[in-house]
């Protein structure tokens, strides 16, 4: 064997390597993660799978200016994922947290490498990859249908809290993320659900004022 082939080889072996351990060592961006890096948050119904993309019936949106009844999504597993929870459906329901095409007319694409800007939710439960510092009763289990894990979130505790944290917090570059309601209506918001609480409490100490 030449010495370039093997150099050639080398290296081939050491992006192989890098990549394998990237990916071991990925962490899933958390709930609180999403909720701060995406520009689009709704829950939808899907619709028109095609081989990259689907299209989404907005019934909620978290965060509603300028939403449309429909977007055009970026199917999660064309990323660098191992699997879905399940092959894509018509009428599936989903919540995603996005981020717009780099042009006004590509799809809106899921947070995270591995698409957990995209949760699965069946009306009762949301289910939520990872959180950052989950309450000791909280465990995790296979999302239906599939074999991720994942916890399982009461699906109008999620909603509530989700879009209440809009009503109280806004995410922003510097500093990472601004208080915009009163002292009054944040301590309304935290005791809402233990979902609200959890949110507003990293929000808190993001913004100095936590514990």
């Amino acid at each position: 064997m030449s010495r370039v082939a093997s150099i050639l080889i080398s290296v081939i072996v050491l992006v192989f390597a890098r990549a394998i351990r990237a990916t071991v060592d990925y962490e899933p961006m958390t709930l609180f993660q999403l909720l701060t890096g995406a520009e689009i948050v709704v829950r939808g119904d899907i619709r028109n799978v095609t081989a990259d993309s689907y299209d989404l019936v907005v019934e909620c949106a978290y965060r509603p200016a300028g939403t449309p009844q429909v977007l055009h999504v970026a199917r999660i597993d064309t990323f660098r994922l191992d699997e879905r929870w399940a092959d894509y459906a018509e009428g599936q329901s989903v919540v995603v947290f996005a981020e717009p095409g780099e042009r006004a007319d590509d799809p809106i694409r899921p947070l995270g490498v591995a698409g957990e800007g995209e949760l699965p939710t069946d009306g009762e439960y949301v289910y939520v990859r990872a959180l950052s510092r989950p309450p000791d009763r909280l465990d995790r289990g296979p999302i239906p249908g599939g074999t991720q894990l994942a916890y399982r979130l009461d699906a109008e505790d999620f909603d509530r809290a989700i879009a209440g944290f809009f009503n109280c917090y806004r995410p922003s570059e510097t500093p990472r993320i601004v208080r915009i309601c009163e002292t009054g209506a944040r301590d309304a918001y935290r005791e809402s659900s233990w979902l609200a609480a959890h949110l507003a409490g990293i929000a808190e100490r993001l913004t100095g004022e936590g514990d």
